[in-house]
């Protein structure tokens, strides 16, 4: 359960009797149960993760979103504005709240702020099992590759 809420940005169902999903910006009382949820749908690794979220959070507070439903976090989005793009770190939606919406509100959330922070646009990386759910979003392949050193 989050503490400290922001007011909420948006509401829909969450398929459950009389319970609505909001959407909102994170905040610094979010962070254990957003390391929760990554851990919990693969994302990261327990190890360091609410320490990694924390830092990553105080800097770039404005493009972070979750979304709650009866006072539970049921979905996180974590974004980096550079000055000119939006990069979407990452996005988890619980196991059960999955095909709800949830995801989308959050990206719906993250792009009215990206346009209000003047972005040029919005980047992702994504594993292969998630490529649909962000061509549905309209994102395109530009053809880009991007490389990672592990370190």
């Amino acid at each position: 359960m989050s503490k400290g809420s922001r007011v909420v940005a948006e509401t829909l169902n969450c398929q459950e009797p009389g319970a609505n999903v909001s959407i909102r910006g994170m905040s610094i009382s979010d962070v254990d149960d957003v390391a929760k949820l990554l851990t919990a749908v693969g994302l990261c690794k327990p190890a360091d993760a609410a320490n990694r979220i924390r830092r990553l959070h105080g800097r770039h507070q404005e493009t972070c979103f979750v979304a709650e439903c009866n006072q539970e976090l049921v979905g996180v989005v974590l974004a980096v504005y550079t000055g000119f793009h939006v990069w979407i770190t990452h996005v988890a939606v619980a196991n059960g709240k999955r095909g709800t919406g949830v995801g989308q509100a959050l990206h719906e959330k993250l792009l009215r702020t990206a346009r209000g922070l003047g972005a040029a646009g919005i980047v992702v990386d994504s594993w292969l099992s998630s490529v649909g759910f962000y061509y549905r979003l309209g994102y395109r392949t530009p053809g880009a590759v991007f490389l990672i050193k592990d370190i």
